[in-house]
């Protein structure tokens, strides 16, 4: 059986050079194993040029952009159960498995921004309808720069996801065809964020709605004419 070595015992000059020569794969798995790693790792840890995270298949993928332009890429199941134990990497074109001790998808995702002094999500796309599951996780999240909501999310979660998202977000990008509840889509626009882009799917209507606040909302059809159809109101300046 095979030794182990004290780490975290080293004194904190000695610690800097061991952190200094990590991958950053390896800061990242380090961090996770207690607070007192994250919190070593912090001072001396890597920082990142963005954390995007993808919904698709009931997991989040976490995409962690480096500075040289490198990436690193984690799936974080949400279920079966049995599955969340483990946090794949892609690593060399390879998938490993993490055993995850003990931290909720939440604490995962929490200590990785915490460890990379990233204090936002720059793109959060959600692929489809499972992304369900992915909602009370997000919610715990700081701020989300950017939001995609492809064509394949129904109208319910769009509505789920801005309930228990919207204080979080700043922009938002919604890819669809049509919204049958005009009313719940009426509450959505008077959210306080920045911008919400719709992009309308049909083939037969290529619409681009945009709508700023403090802009008034434009809807361009193929001639590239304009008309406006009503104001949003910035609640941030009333």
């Amino acid at each position: 059986m095979a030794n182990s070595f004290p780490l975290l015992r080293l004194p904190r000059l000695a610690l800097i050079p061991v952190f200094q020569q990590m991958e950053p794969i390896d800061v990242i798995a380090f961090s996770l194993l207690s607070n007192r790693a994250r919190f070593m790792l912090k001072s001396h840890g890597l920082t990142v040029t963005s954390i995007n995270i993808m919904t698709v298949n009931h997991s989040l993928v976490l995409d962690i952009v480096l500075g040289d332009n490198k990436r690193l890429r984690l799936f974080l199941r949400l279920i079966p159960e049995n599955l969340s134990d483990f946090i794949g990497v892609l690593v060399d074109n390879k998938i490993v498995k993490w055993r995850n001790l003990g931290l909720s998808r939440a604490e995962c995702i929490q200590r990785i921004m915490n460890v990379t002094n990233c204090a936002s999500i720059q793109e959060l796309k959600f692929c489809g309808a499972e992304s369900f599951d992915a909602l009370p996780i997000l919610a715990t999240l700081p701020h989300i720069e950017q939001i995609f909501i492809l064509e394949n999310c129904n109208e319910g979660f769009v509505h789920k996801m801005f309930e228990m998202l919207s204080k979080l977000i700043s922009n938002v990008e919604i890819f669809k065809n049509q919204f049958e509840n005009l009313e719940e889509f009426q509450k959505v626009l008077m959210l306080n964020m920045n911008s919400i882009t719709i992009n309308v799917m049909t083939p037969r209507d290529p619409t681009r709605l945009q709508c700023c606040a403090s802009r008034s909302l434009w809807c361009h059809d193929q001639c590239e004419r304009s008309q406006p159809l009503f104001q949003i109101v910035d609640k941030k300046q009333v």
